[in-house]
């Protein structure tokens, strides 16, 4: 069973959707592991069209279901757009951001179906898809507008105590 893998899986949407079109030469995915790594991207002035950062955090929580453990894992991934001074743009970077957002939605809909139907491993058969939600980000001191988008999965783990880990047992 494969886990899912949050840079790589996001990396490649932002390589082959069209509005964000990443590569080497025109860089559009970066990871950022706090809000400052959002700053420090906003003040490196990236211009160019739609951005795809991803929280490169690790997140989660332990519980249980029907006996087993279980942890809730949480991923962030922002899309920012640069929209200068030009206040006549925000509603249509808004629209179009929102668009987007959708769209990649939209393809962790059809993996996590491919993933529980056609047996294809992208790690997503523990998606949580309820768990997605998207707010609007105004940063109005960078000329930035964004999608933050959170959501969340919860895979069965094999965790148990091993007394051979223990200097103590």
């Amino acid at each position: 069973m494969t886990e899912y893998d949050h840079i790589s899986y996001l990396q490649d949407i932002a390589t082959n959707l069209k509005e964000i079109a990443h590569t080497v030469n025109n860089p559009k995915f970066h990871r950022v592991s706090s809000l400052f790594g959002i700053e420090e991207f906003m003040s490196k002035g990236k211009k160019g069209g739609v951005h795809l950062l991803v929280k490169d955090v690790y997140s989660s929580r332990k519980g249980f279901n029907d006996g087993r453990v279980t942890e809730r894992q949480y991923f962030t991934y922002f899309l920012l757009k640069y929209k200068g001074s030009n206040f006549d743009a925000n509603e249509t970077i808004k629209t179009e951001l929102r668009s987007i957002e959708r769209k990649i939605f939209a393809k962790y809909k059809k993996d996590y179906y491919n993933d529980i139907h056609e047996d294809i491993t992208y790690g997503l058969q523990y998606l949580d898809l309820a768990s997605f939600s998207a707010e609007d980000l105004t940063l109005i001191h960078t000329g930035y507008l964004g999608v933050m988008v959170t959501f969340s999965n919860e895979p069965i783990m094999d965790i148990r105590y091993d007394a051979n880990d223990w200097l103590n047992g």
